[in-house]
C-alpha cells in the first residue's frame, strides 16, 4: 500500500480553530493534557492541574512522589520499576502529607540543566538497560517541582545494582524469581524467535523495525496527549535506534539497504526530537515526518522480503497461537486490573502484542495464507489502537474505560480465533 493511500485518522484533539485549550480538556476530561510546546506560562498551568489532581488521587501504579531525592539509587530504582512495568510519573517536591515543598536550588536556568544532567546519569548509568526519561519543572506555590515522565521501556526488565525491580501499584520492589520467570517468558512469546541462519535473522530483524514504524504511524493522531506521547517518541526514538545499529551491519551493505536504512533512521530521529506547538499545522508537521518513514519503510519492506525465504519461522503457527492466547489472557483479567487500579498494564499489553502482530503479518509466513497478513497487521493496528488513553483509557467520573474496550476487543477476539483456526 502506497503511502498517500493512508489518510491518519482525524482527532477533535488538534483542533484548535474550534477549541480552546481549557475547554477541550473539559470536555475530554480531567486528567488529559495536550502536548504542546505552548508559552511557558500555559505550559506551566497545565503541569500544575496535572499534580494537582495526582496528589488529590495519590500514589498509584503510575505515580510516585518523593519530599526529596537524597538517593540516586532510590531514584534509580523507581525509575526500573515504571520502565519494567507501565508509564510512570515521578514527582520530587511532595511530602508525604501531600505537602507541596519544592526542591531547592533549581532558580536558574545553569541549576535546572545540572538537574536534568543528573537525572540522565541516574536513567543512563545506574538503571539497566538504560532508559531514556523526560523532566519538567513545575513552578507552583512560589516553589518548584520536578517531574520524571518515565516511558515503559522496551526490555522486558529492568534493573539496578543487578537486581530488578517491578512497579506493584503504590510502591516499588524487587521482583521475585517467579515474577522475573513469567516477564522474560512473556518478552519471548512475544518475539518472533531466532532462526538458526545468521542472514534470515538479520533480515527479520529488520523487517520487524520496518513494521514497528508502519504501526507507529498507522494512528499516531490517538497518540498525542500526554502521557501516551512521551511513549510514542520513546518507541520511535528506540526504532531509530535499533536501524542505525542494522544499517551498519555489513549484511546491509551486501543487500544494499544500509544508506536507505540510515536515511530511516535519521528521519525518524527527527520525529522523536520533534517539539509540537498549538494548532493542527504542529500535528501536520509531525506526521509529514512519519509518512516519509513510512514511505521508506514500506519500500525497504519489499526489498527485504524479496530476499527472504517463504518459511522463516518454523513455528510461525505457535506464536500466532501464544499471542492470541496472551490477548485472551490480558482481557480476561481486565476486571481485575480496574479493581487494583493496574490498568497501564492492560493498556501496555495492548501496545505490546499489537507490535507483535503486525510484525507477524509483515512476515512472508504469513503471506501463503490467503488474506492472512493483511488480517494480522489490521488486529495488530488495531490493539495498538486500543492503547490510546485518549480514546479509551481516560479515568474521570463514573467512566468504565472497560466497557468502551470491550465493544472493541470482543470483535478482535472472535477474528483471532478465526485466524488460529485457519492456521491448524
Amino acid at each position: 500500500m502506497r503511502a498517500e493511500e493512508i489518510e491518519p485518522k482525524t482527532s477533535r484533539i488538534f483542533d484548535m480553530e474550534s477549541y480552546k485549550l481549557g475547554e477541550l480538556t473539559q470536555e475530554l476530561g480531567p486528567n488529559i493534557q495536550v502536548w504542546s510546546n505552548m508559552s511557558t506560562t500555559n505550559a506551566n498551568t497545565e503541569l500544575v492541574k496535572q499534580l494537582r489532581q495526582d496528589i488529590e488521587t495519590w500514589e498509584c501504579q503510575t505515580v510516585e512522589f518523593k519530599k526529596t531525592a537524597t538517593s540516586d539509587h532510590e531514584l534509580a530504582e523507581t525509575v526500573a520499576g515504571f520502565a519494567t512495568s507501565n508509564i510512570g510519573r515521578i514527582y520530587i517536591g511532595v511530602a508525604d502529607g501531600r505537602q507541596i515543598t519544592g526542591i531547592d536550588n533549581v532558580s536558574t536556568g545553569i541549576d535546572r540543566d545540572a538537574y536534568q544532567r543528573r537525572i540522565a546519569r541516574i536513567s543512563r548509568d545506574l538503571v539497566n538497560p538504560l532508559i531514556r526519561v523526560r523532566v519538567s519543572f513545575i513552578e507552583i506555590e512560589s516553589r518548584t517541582v520536578v517531574r520524571i515522565d518515565v516511558p515503559k521501556g522496551e526490555e522486558p526488565v529492568y534493573y539496578v545494582d543487578y537486581r530488578p525491580w517491578i512497579r506493584d501499584l503504590s510502591t516499588t520492589r524487587k521482583l521475585e524469581p517467579s515474577e522475573l520467570k513469567s516477564l522474560y517468558q512473556q518478552y519471548f512469546q512475544t518475539s518472533l524467535g531466532q532462526p538458526s541462519d545468521e542472514l534470515t535473522n538479520y533480515l527479520i530483524e529488520v523487517l520487524s523495525q520496518l513494521s514497528d514504524t508502519q504501526i507507529i504511524y498507522s494512528d499516531y493522531k490517538d497518540h498525542l496527549i500526554k502521557p501516551d506521547v512521551y511513549q510514542l517518541k520513546y518507541d520511535v526514538g528506540a526504532t531509530a535506534r535499533r536501524i542505525n545499529i542494522l544499517s551498519r551491519n555489513p549484511f546491509a551493505k551486501d543487500l544494499a539497504i544500509d544508506l536507505t536504512l540510515k536515511d530511516l533512521s535519521s528521519r525518524l530521529e527527527d520525529a522523536e526530537a520533534y517539539e509540537f506547538y498549538m494548532g493542527a499545522e504542529s500535528v501536520q508537521e509531525f506526521g509529514t515526518i512519519l509518512q516519509a518513514c513510512f514511505t521508506l519503510s514500506n519500500r525497504l519492506l519489499e526489498q527485504v522480503k524479496k530476499n527472504m525465504p517463504t518459511s522463516t519461522l518454523s513455528d510461525f503457527k505457535r506464536i500466532v497461537s501464544e499471542n492470541v492466547e496472551a490477548v485472551k489472557g490480558e482481557w480476561i483479567k481486565s476486571a481485575k486490573y480496574l479493581q487494583r487500579g493496574e490498568l497501564g498494564k492492560l493498556q501496555d499489553s495492548f501496545r505490546r502484542i499489537g507490535y507483535t502482530f503486525h510484525r507477524l503479518g509483515s512476515l512472508p509466513d504469513a503471506d501463503k495464507y490467503a488474506d492472512l497478513s493483511i488480517e494480522l497487521k489490521e488486529i495488530g493496528e488495531k490493539l495498538r489502537n486500543l492503547s490510546s488513553t485518549q480514546k479509551y483509557f481516560l479515568m474521570y467520573g463514573a467512566v468504565n474505560p472497560l466497557d468502551k474496550i470491550k465493544k472493541e476487543i470482543e470483535p478482535i477476539l472472535s477474528k483471532l480465533d478465526s485466524l488460529r483456526q485457519q492456521l491448524l
